[in-house]
């Protein structure tokens, strides 16, 4: 038998501590507000504090994210967590510390590295699961603190970043739900957005990024709209990974979706990675109707890139 996964709830966690980007300028960068706007729209970013960690913000949004399905910890099936930011190197993985933060049980728990795509591929991995009938209720976290993986003398990359989580807990529906994804890779463009061990700071080629993300978006959208049967005049909200909103502008123009149907936040929290779509969907999800169609597309480092398609219940 074939169950559907749908979003039973959703929640969000952006750090305290506001930096605009005067804050930027005051910390010695060679930039000014109006050139950070001009070519990425953002005018602040939340930096996570010490003892905001990858795992602290990702226990908060799931939380909200539980309270809104209606659920306790102990519910749980599984935790997912989708993020490039680890608080260790390499073990124990987040979504192991986030089980016991929350006091989850045993329920299996891992994490899934896809960068800022992370979020959309645990959408399609967890919904797939579900529909196998193997597991009822799956909490799906993004969240990354990149402001730590800066160099802030570097200013291609230390004006972009902030940081956060979003959270959703997948479950079976009877209606709707996620209804198609589709998911890219194409590792030859590694190098134009990677972080290194040594030293330990993103590096990105800006002007690279910025064309294949603009090469993939739209495809990417369409095809996952073709896998659910539907078409773009369907469609009643647009969340894009929130890189640049020149990249988003682009989107939306070739889309041909009026700019009031896309959930825009990087003018507030910068470019939150895996963190940005689930952070959307908190934010926006008071203004979605049962039966909107939502859309989704994430893209970044790999290169990795890919949508889904929702139908809101």
């Amino acid at each position: 038998m074939t169950h559907s996964a749908g979003i039973l709830g959703v929640g969000a966690y952006v750090p305290e501590t506001v930096c605009t980007n005067q804050d930027i300028v005051n910390r010695g960068v060679n930039t000014s507000h109006d050139w950070i706007v001009e070519r990425t729209g953002i005018h602040a970013r939340r930096l996570a504090s010490e003892h905001e960690t990858t795992t602290y913000m990702s226990e908060q949004a799931a939380r909200k994210a539980l309270a809104s399905a209606g659920l306790n910890p102990q519910d749980l099936d599984m935790i997912v967590v989708a993020t490039t930011t680890p608080d260790y190197r390499g073990f124990p993985s987040v979504a192991t510390q986030v089980q016991v933060a929350l006091g989850a049980g045993s329920c299996p728990a891992w994490d899934l590295s896809a960068a800022c795509s992370g979020f959309v591929y645990g959408l399609d991995v967890v919904t797939r699961l579900i529909e196998s009938g193997g597991y009822q209720r799956v909490l799906l976290i993004a969240a990354d603190r990149l402001s730590h993986r800066v160099d802030w003398s570097d200013r291609s990359t230390c004006i972009l970043f902030g940081d956060g989580a979003g959270a959703v807990v997948l479950g079976r529906v009877d209606t709707g739900g996620v209804v198609a994804t589709a998911l890219h890779a194409d590792g030859a463009h590694g190098s134009i957005l990677s972080l290194p061990n040594d030293p330990p700071y993103i590096d990105m080629d800006g002007q690279s990024v910025f064309k294949v993300a603009v090469n993939c978006v739209v495809p990417s959208v369409l095809e996952a709209l073709d896998l659910a049967g539907l078409t773009v005049s369907d469609v009643d909200w647009f969340i894009p990974h929130q890189a640049n909103q020149r990249i988003m502008d682009h989107a939306i123009k070739k889309l041909g979706l009026p700019a009031d149907r896309m959930v825009c936040h990087i003018d507030r929290y910068g470019n939150t990675s895996a963190a940005s779509i689930p952070i959307g969907l908190a934010e926006a999800s008071a203004q979605f109707k049962s039966g909107d169609v939502v859309v989704v597309i994430g893209f970044g480092a790999g290169f990795t890139w890919g949508a889904g398609v929702i139908l809101w219940q």
